[in-house]
């Protein structure tokens, strides 16, 4: 039975039912990036896409002594379940990029990120403007301001820290969520542009991480008809005390991130065992095609 009602939080999409893999891409004309970019414009018609990414065979591999041509591979990811399965289910037999068709299934990683990791906040306002449009949410800055009580631990070296608290109003639901943000940067007293470009720095990630801490709340409730609304998640704290502000900062400023790096690296070890799994497939594929013709 299909599911009616699908819910879209503001998150890193990890699920394997929205993320779609694509084989068989062998061309010797098409590079990574020409690829990329036809996959994405195909792609992006059934739905917003979080990101895609492509790989190439190793020359080693058996596919490219039988072919003698380039092989690729890629990964599209869509923050929506109905978007990566309508997309799977009208290319599965009809996506041809380079000599032949190419295989397009749900891709299967051994095993999915359980940890929730933060949606940027440039994602964050594209997934808000695809399902709500321009008009159907709005910011505020309810406070700005810069940390007072900073220890500074070195005679060279000084640091400057901002909070900023954020509100998201979503008008045609009459709802509304709080996010804080905190950013600490360091800067020289030796040079003289060092300080201004600290306080730009400190002032503009905080407002970021404070957008992203507020869409962290927020729910998209997708119809199977397209309709959409909002919910705000209640288990997270919405309006924030001086208290919680103190203690979320300082959990913001300590907390050191590299997500990019470790979603990379993972990305590419589920790609290298995906990879694997199908390289005898298409050689057999081709071999069969081959008999037939």
């Amino acid at each position: 039975m299909d599911i009616s009602v699908e819910i879209i939080e503001f998150i890193r999409p990890y699920a394997n039912s929205k993320n779609i893999f694509i084989s068989g891409i062998y061309s010797n004309e098409l590079d990574e990036a020409e690829i990329m970019r036809q996959l994405y414009h195909i792609f992006s018609q059934y739905g917003l896409l979080y990101e895609v990414q492509v790989f190439k065979m190793k020359e080693s591999q058996p596919a490219r002594k039988v072919l003698q041509e380039a092989c690729y591979y890629a990964f599209v990811k869509f923050y929506s379940h109905f978007a990566a399965k309508k997309a799977k289910a009208f290319l599965s037999k009809n996506l041809k990029l380079g000599s032949q068709i190419c295989k397009v299934e749900f891709a299967n990683r051994t095993k999915e990120t359980e940890m929730q990791q933060v949606l940027p906040a440039v994602k964050c306002q594209e997934l808000a403007n695809y399902y709500l449009g321009f008009n159907g949410w709005s910011s505020s800055i309810k406070r700005l301001e810069e940390d007072q009580q900073v220890h500074e631990d070195s005679s060279r070296t000084r640091c400057k820290r901002f909070f900023c608290i954020i509100e998201l109003t979503f008008p045609k639901q009459g709802l509304s969520t709080q996010g804080l943000g905190a950013w600490e940067e360091m800067y020289t007293l030796q040079d003289s542009c060092s300080k201004a470009l600290a306080i730009h720095k400190a002032r503009k990630c905080c407002k970021l991480r404070a957008i992203e801490h507020a869409f962290s709340k927020v729910l998209l409730i997708v119809l199977h008809n397209g309709k959409v609304t909002v919910e705000i998640n209640t288990s997270k704290p919405d309006m924030l005390t001086d208290m919680q502000v103190e203690k979320m900062a300082d959990e913001q400023v300590l907390r050191v991130t590299e997500l990019d790096d470790e979603l990379e690296s993972e990305d590419n070890e589920d790609a290298g065992n995906q990879e694997n799994n199908i390289l005898l497939d298409d050689v057999n594929l081709h071999i069969l095609q081959e008999l037939e013709n």
